[in-house]
């Protein structure tokens, strides 16, 4: 029993660190395209990157996002942007919608943008941005380095299969996680791997709601 018990444990640290080191790697430059690379298509989904948690104001990294994402569509690359994320704060506007005002101090009409102020996780963001794309097939996936094949990943499982990634970028180039942010997501990736064949069968038997795992 203390064998099985070492070794499980050996296993799990080392598949930890295995995705830790991945997480990494995916925060590169090298991996991932400029934004004057990046293709034509119908929409720009942009993930809210969380917000201050005393002031319900965004954070870095939603500003990031939605900065890239205002570029792409300054330059000519979707014709409709599409935020998404919600917001703890009892009194704050929604992540969503606060990115959304400063892609339009950044210029972008309020008719080229759509809100999804719900969504409380990647794979949330997913489905409830699904809903709002209409007709658009082809999408630009923005969101940090790092965190881009999570979300490929949730956003193919939503059903989306014409994606393009994109990586925020802060002025100077890709925003570099720090080691809470890698640490973070590499259980998420881990749970998000185990929740989904649950909620599947949740949605498969009808026993329950199993909406709340993909909070």
């Amino acid at each position: 029993m203390i064998r099985w018990t070492i070794r499980l444990s050996l296993t799990g640290l080392g598949l930890f660190l295995a995705t830790y080191c991945a997480a990494y790697v995916w925060s590169r430059p090298a991996l991932w395209i400029d934004i004057a690379d990046a293709p034509k298509a119908d929409v720009i989904f942009c993930l809210g990157g969380g917000a201050n948690p005393a002031s319900g104001e965004i954070i870095g990294s939603s500003i990031h996002r939605a900065k890239t994402c205002a570029d792409l569509y300054l330059a000519g690359k979707a014709p409709l942007i599409i935020f998404s994320g919600s917001n703890g704060h009892a009194t704050a506007a929604s992540v969503a919608d606060q990115m959304a005002t400063l892609a339009h101090e950044m210029g972008v009409p309020t008719s080229a943008m759509k809100t999804d102020p719900l969504a409380r996780s990647t794979l949330q963001n997913a489905i409830f941005s699904r809903e709002l794309m209409e007709n658009a097939q082809s999408s630009l996936l923005v969101t940090d380095a790092y965190h881009l094949p999570r979300s490929w990943l949730s956003f193919r499982w939503a059903g989306l299969s014409d994606l393009h990634l994109v990586p925020a970028r802060d002025g100077q180039g890709l925003t570099t996680p720090d080691r809470g942010a890698l640490t973070r997501e590499t259980l998420a990736i881990w749970f998000n791997l185990l929740r989904l064949p649950v909620y599947e069968l949740g949605q498969l038997t009808g026993l329950g709601d199993p909406d709340f795992l993909l909070q």
